[in-house]
């Protein structure tokens, strides 16, 4: 019999790429941050603990999807998420997650999408502060002049993941 894990469980691993090694935390109700471990957040385990978490480092779907993603196999993220984040990020980020692999947006379009025209630059905000990249396609956000635009994680790195889903996805 599996013991199942109480819901003061964190769990945490960490993948190489060929951009970096990318760390993620997750719990039992779903994953809580996919975060280059060189970014602009500083971002350490430790940042997650709170109260009386126990950390476990362990295997699991958030890391065997990312290992497929970064194959070129998976193109689509199946994983319960965690948005921990301001209602006006929330709605940001689920609209990040409708843009389809191999694609991009401009800040400003994401901004209409959300409801709101003149908000390119809070969109643009809401974006930089993304939990959960990859999972939730923030570097597929582009400027409105075709210039790839910020990336908390490094535009190499935006650069990179823009090409390396075109070169897998139908997009030329």
């Amino acid at each position: 019999m599996v013991k199942k894990e109480s819901n003061n469980t964190l769990f945490w691993n960490q993948i190489k790429t060929l951009v970096g090694d990318l760390f993620f935390v997750w719990k039992q109700e779903g994953v809580l941050t996919v975060s280059f471990i060189e970014n602009d957040y500083g971002e350490k385990i430790s940042d997650f603990i709170k109260d009386d978490f126990r950390i476990i480092r362990s295997s699991s779907q958030v890391e065997t999807q990312l290992k497929e993603y970064f194959e070129g196999v998976r193109k689509e993220f199946e994983l319960k998420l965690i948005m921990d984040g301001t209602p006006y990020q929330q709605r940001v980020w689920k609209e990040l997650l409708k843009v389809p692999y191999g694609e991009t947006v401009s800040y400003g379009e994401l901004a209409k999408r959300i409801g709101n025209p003149k908000g390119a630059r809070s969109v643009g905000m809401a974006v930089h502060f993304n939990p959960i990249g990859i999972i939730i396609p923030c570097h597929r956000v582009i400027m409105s002049s075709g210039e790839i635009g910020g990336y908390a994680s490094g535009g190499y790195r935006k650069k990179w993941l823009l090409r390396h889903e075109r070169s897998y996805g139908s997009v030329n």
